[in-house]
């Protein structure tokens, strides 16, 4: 698989973050912010400890303190991107609950996006190296995974009522919009020709049409 080159720079990085004096708790973060981009640019079996020591500016000997090596490494790279992600969402349904459900859909997504392109590293890591996990936390992962994307079920039953009885269907178009948003990171840029708004009401207008679409299928089948 090929990866996208992002460049390992410290930018986000606070002075306290990178000064002796920094605590547990920034040290940790620190390393998570460099495993994030050196994983999505070499993957994880390319990176050494050594070198993410070396990047974030922490001994090689000290980074056994903050983490129990690569893999719970990564794994808290997903679950803090995830978890970032989901409260996105969450204050974006909050701030839109009395608006039209299409409409309270369409921020929540953008939120969502929004969320993928402020950290593009780390989800790009969540795209590709899930298979670096142990078993027991890909399905961790995999599992809040699905419950961020299932945030957006309750606005497209309110959006498409017919899904009501279908919470099988509505589970599986909320799967399939929060993929085709989550895969943006691969490709969308906000300097582009089409902009995070604009892209976040074409995928929540799809998603709908597709489920609204099934609804008339259904009904010209039972009438032939």
């Amino acid at each position: 698989m090929a990866f996208t080159a992002i460049p390992i720079v410290l930018d986000e990085l606070s002075p306290q973050m990178l000064s002796g004096h920094a605590g547990v708790a920034d040290k940790r973060r620190r390393l998570r912010i460099v495993a994030a981009r050196m994983f999505a640019e070499r993957g994880v079996a390319a990176t050494s400890l050594q070198g993410l020591a070396r990047h974030a500016g922490i001994g090689a000997s000290r980074v056994g303190s903050y983490y129990d090596g690569k893999q719970d490494l990564l794994a808290e790279v997903m679950h803090d991107h995830l978890a970032a992600l989901g409260l996105r969402i969450d204050i974006a349904a909050a701030a839109e609950a009395e608006a039209h459900p299409e409409d309270q859909l369409i921020a929540m997504v953008e939120a969502f996006l929004e969320g993928v392109q402020a950290d593009r590293a780390s989800h790009l890591v969540l795209l590709q190296e899930t298979k670096s996990l142990t078993v027991a936390e890909r399905r961790m992962v995999a599992s809040r995974y699905k419950l961020l994307a299932y945030a957006f079920g309750d606005p497209l039953v309110a959006a498409v009522p017919a899904l009501r009885p279908r919470p099988a269907l509505t589970k599986a178009a909320a799967l399939s919009l929060a993929t085709l948003a989550s895969g943006s990171a691969v490709w969308f840029r906000p300097t582009g020709a089409v902009d995070l708004p604009t892209y976040a009401q074409m995928l929540v207008q799809m998603t709908l049409a597709g489920a609204r679409g099934l609804r008339r299928r259904r009904r010209r089948a039972v009438s032939g």
